[in-house]
């Protein structure tokens, strides 16, 4: 399912892309496969939850954000507060064009 899922995205041709829904055993995974693809710069919102003991059951599902630019994490990880904080992710992403917000 991921290497399809890949297929799709990168026919896009996509210089950022974000996930959600990603779990901690497929995390690894997408890093992997978006770093293989040119994407140098993954964050993940489990790398930066302050509860990750805390992640089973419907808390397992994060987000990730890869990008072909360089990725900065806002505060925290989030610059919004979130009563599951595994489920969001705020960066900024620093484009060619100039500095983009991701959340």
């Amino acid at each position: 399912r991921i290497s399809k899922q890949f297929q799709v995205i990168m026919s896009l041709k996509p210089d950022i892309i974000a996930l959600q829904e990603v779990t901690a055993g497929n995390i690894d995974k997408y890093k992997r496969g978006f770093q293989e693809a040119g994407f140098q710069y993954v964050l993940d919102s489990f790398s930066v939850s302050p509860e990750i003991c805390n992640l089973q059951g419907s808390r397992e599902l994060g987000v990730l954000i890869s990008s072909r630019w360089p990725l900065e994490l806002l505060s925290d990880g989030l610059s919004y507060r979130l009563p599951w904080p595994e489920k969001g992710l705020s960066l900024v992403a620093d484009s060619p064009f100039g500095q983009i917000e991701v959340h």
